[in-house]
């Protein structure tokens, strides 16, 4: 995740690809991480279970970014139920401005 120096998200990425900025970028995310279970699904269905998404925020994010992005990895409201993707969430090494 990529901020500018205000702490606006300027760029989102889920493995390499650039989802955006705003709040599309969070639906993306949500979607490419649905996706990418599925296709785990297709291999191993427990494997969705043992999945675990790595958040690397820029220094200068806004944190109410940092939590739509929790949020799009966690899962979604479909029918008044949450449908969860991934449980496990962990975060990379904080680094210095970039």
């Amino acid at each position: 995740m990529e901020s500018d120096a205000d702490g606006n998200l300027t760029a989102l990425f889920f493995n390499g690809r650039d989802l955006g900025s705003g709040s599309r970028a969070f639906e993306g995310l949500n979607l490419a991480v649905r996706n990418a279970l599925e296709s785990l699904k297709g291999v191993d269905p427990t494997n969705a279970d043992k999945q675990e998404v790595e958040i690397d925020p820029a220094y200068e994010l806004d944190y109410k970014n940092i939590i739509s992005a929790i949020s799009a990895c966690s899962g979604k409201m479909e029918n008044g139920r949450l449908i969860r993707y991934i449980s496990r969430i962990k975060f990379a090494p904080i680094r210095a401005q970039r």
